[in-house]
């Protein structure tokens, strides 16, 4: 299994509504492995990559991490390719007009402000910053056929779709911030999948209208984006924002999640996730 890195303290003074269904769980025997410093470990991976093989990172959070690394080590920035999923350039939740404060560039009552403007500020990536903001994540959901073979294929015994469902139901049934139950009907669909489109973004850029630009982060976290422009002085790196859909391509993408999460997809993904990012 996969390395479990623990990073930095969220000063969120409240459990987080999916911990009820994994409190009973020890961390410590998970098979994989446990770092209990994640942000060490992320430094000595960045210092083990170069400039032309780059750490990839995908960032579905506040980037309290990044940014500390960045602010001790601004070299270090060279040496990572980021994907995010982050910000609201011109719409917000649910397709609807108009930038909002998102939460992973603002955190918990703005305290990951200042870990946002580092990261889309940061001088050095050879690579550029790729982010899907809530433009392109906002209304992606699996429903009608889709979600249905996922349930079928839980009640069918498959473990993945199996633990993910009971997790997923769980967290809807201890109230998320951003879920107000009566909104959601799990037999139905499943609630909008942000950070899915992120890592579609990873995997490849076939489904994706991406557009270069400056973007900074105001005080209160907005996420204000100048396209087509190159750094115009103002301290802040050229970012790829995929801002919108190719035609039918969110229809394509969830039919393809499908059958990820069905395990009737074909193997390995469309492209290589690094061959992508050397593009960019």
């Amino acid at each position: 299994g996969s390395l479990v890195c623990v990073g930095a303290h969220c000063r969120n003074s409240g459990r987080e509504a999916g911990y009820p269904w994994a409190e009973d769980y020890n961390l410590s025997s998970y098979a994989g492995g446990v770092h209990g410093d994640g942000q060490q470990f992320l430094r000595a991976l960045l210092e083990a990559s170069t400039a032309e093989d780059p750490l990839i990172l995908l960032a579905l959070a506040p980037p309290t991490d990044i940014h500390d690394l960045l602010a001790e080590s601004p070299g270090l920035a060279e040496r990572m390719a980021i994907v995010a999923m982050s910000g609201s350039i011109y719409k917000g939740y649910n397709g609807e007009p108009g930038k909002i404060v998102e939460f992973n560039v603002a955190g918990f009552d703005g305290d990951a402000v200042t870990a946002s403007r580092g990261m889309y500020g940061a001088k050095g990536y050879q690579r550029k910053l790729t982010a899907a903001p809530l433009d392109v994540c906002g209304t992606l959901k699996l429903t009608g056929p889709n979600y249905q073979r996922v349930l079928a294929s839980a009640a069918a015994g498959n473990r993945v779709t199996k633990a993910m469902l009971s997790a997923y139901v769980d967290w809807a049934r201890h109230g998320p911030y951003n879920l107000p139950t009566t909104q959601w009907n799990p037999l139905e669909e499943s609630t909008v999948l942000f950070d899915a489109v992120a890592v579609g973004l990873l995997i490849s850029e076939q489904w994706f209208k991406l557009t270069e630009g400056v973007v900074e982060v105001s005080p209160e976290g907005y996420t204000n984006m100048v396209p087509n422009v190159d750094e115009l002085g103002l301290g802040a790196g050229v970012v790829r924002e995929a801002l919108a859909w190719r035609s039918g391509a969110e229809a394509e993408f969830a039919a393809w999640m499908t059958d990820v999460l069905t395990g009737d997809a074909p193997s390995g993904v469309p492209v290589d996730a690094k061959a992508t990012m050397a593009s960019a």
